[in-house]
C-alpha cells in the first residue's frame, strides 16, 4: 500500500511538473511568435512561477525581449534619421540654377516671337526637372531615368553657355536598368561645367562613364577644366566629407552615396592643375541590388498605407 501510494505521489507530481513545463513551452511559444509581429507581451502576462527554473526562465526570455524590442525601436529611429536625411539632401536644387534659369527664360520671352520654342522648352525641362527632383527618395528609379533628366538639365545649361562645352555619354547598355537615387549625377556634371570648364576661356569636354567589372559597377566623370593643385584638391576632399544636409553639390552626392551604400562607396577625386578633374565612384552590385529591394518594398508599403 505504501508502495503504491508512492507510485501514485510520484505520478502525480510528474504530471503536475509536466503541466507546468508544458505551459511554460506554450507560453514562450506565444511570446516569442507575438514578439516576432511586433508585439511585446508586459511583465505582468508572464505566469506565476514558485520555483527557481521558472523564475529564471522567465527572465530570461523577458530580457531577450526587452534587448529585441530596443533594437527594433534603435533601427526604425535610425531608418527614420536616414529617410529625413535623404529627403533634405535629395529636395536640394542649387539655388543659383534655378534662379538663372529663370531669368534666361524672362530674357528670351522678353525679345519676342523668335525665342518662344526655347522658351517653352525651357520652361517644360525645368518642370520636369523640380517633379523628379522633389519626388520621393526611396521611390526606385533606373539609371536610364537618372541620366534622361541629366540630359534636360544639360540642355538648359546649353542654352545659357551655348557650345562652351560638350558632352559624351559611355553607358554600357545592361547598366540602364541598374537602380539608382535621383541626382546622383547632376551635381557631378554641374560641377565639371561650373567650376571646371566655365572659366577656363575655351571650349572643354565632359565624359559620363559607366561600366561594370567583376560585380561592380564603375562611375566616372572626366573634365578637361581647370584642374585643381593638391592644396585645392585637399580643401575639396574635406569639405565633401563634412555631413551636412544643407550642402549642396558633390558632398551632396557624397553623403547620399555613404547613407545608401556606405562609407566606402563614397566620391573620389583626382586632379591636374591646367588638365582637368575626374570624379568617381563604385558600387557593388550586391549592394545596389540590397538597397533596391529595402527601396521598393519601403516605397510599396508607404503606397499602401
Amino acid at each position: 500500500q505504501m508502495l503504491a501510494a508512492g507510485v501514485a505521489a510520484a505520478l502525480l507530481t510528474a504530471y503536475i511538473s509536466t503541466t507546468r513545463n508544458f505551459g511554460y513551452i506554450e507560453h514562450i511559444i506565444r511570446v516569442l511568435g507575438e514578439a516576432e509581429r511586433g508585439h511585446y507581451s508586459s511583465r505582468e502576462d508572464d505566469p506565476e512561477t514558485d520555483d527557481e527554473y521558472g523564475a529564471i526562465l522567465s527572465n530570461i526570455i523577458r530580457l531577450h525581449l526587452e534587448t529585441e524590442r530596443l533594437n527594433a525601436e534603435l533601427e526604425q529611429k535610425k531608418h527614420l534619421q536616414e529617410v529625413t536625411s535623404l529627403t533634405a539632401l535629395q529636395a536640394q536644387i542649387n539655388p543659383h540654377f534655378m534662379f538663372n534659369t529663370l531669368q534666361m527664360i524672362q530674357f528670351k520671352a522678353a525679345r519676342g516671337d523668335r525665342n518662344q520654342e526655347d522658351v517653352i522648352r525651357m520652361t517644360s525641362y525645368l518642370a520636369d526637372i523640380l517633379k523628379y527632383a522633389l519626388a520621393d527618395p526611396l521611390e526606385p528609379i533606373t539609371l536610364r531615368e537618372e541620366i534622361g533628366y541629366l540630359k534636360k538639365y544639360v540642355a538648359i545649361q546649353h542654352m545659357r553657355f551655348g557650345e562652351q562645352f560638350i558632352i559624351y555619354y559611355e553607358v554600357e547598355d545592361e547598366l540602364l536598368v541598374t537602380p539608382v537615387f535621383r541626382l546622383m549625377l547632376q551635381p557631378i556634371i554641374e560641377n565639371s561645367i561650373l567650376h571646371g570648364i566655365r572659366d577656363q576661356g575655351k571650349r572643354g569636354y565632359i565624359k559620363l562613364t559607366v561600366f561594370s567589372r567583376n560585380q561592380t559597377v564603375y562611375f566616372r566623370v572626366f573634365d578637361t577644366g581647370i584642374g585643381m593643385d593638391l592644396e585645392e584638391l585637399n580643401q575639396l576632399r574635406e569639405r565633401i566629407n563634412a555631413f551636412n544636409v544643407h550642402n549642396i553639390g558633390l558632398a551632396n552626392v557624397n553623403n547620399r552615396l555613404k547613407l545608401y551604400f556606405g562609407d566606402a562607396a563614397g566620391l573620389k577625386i583626382h586632379s591636374i592643375k591646367g588638365q582637368g578633374t575626374i570624379v568617381t565612384f563604385e558600387l557593388p552590385l550586391n549592394q545596389i541590388e540590397k538597397v533596391a529591394t529595402k527601396s521598393e518594398k519601403e516605397y510599396l508599403a508607404g503606397s499602401n498605407s
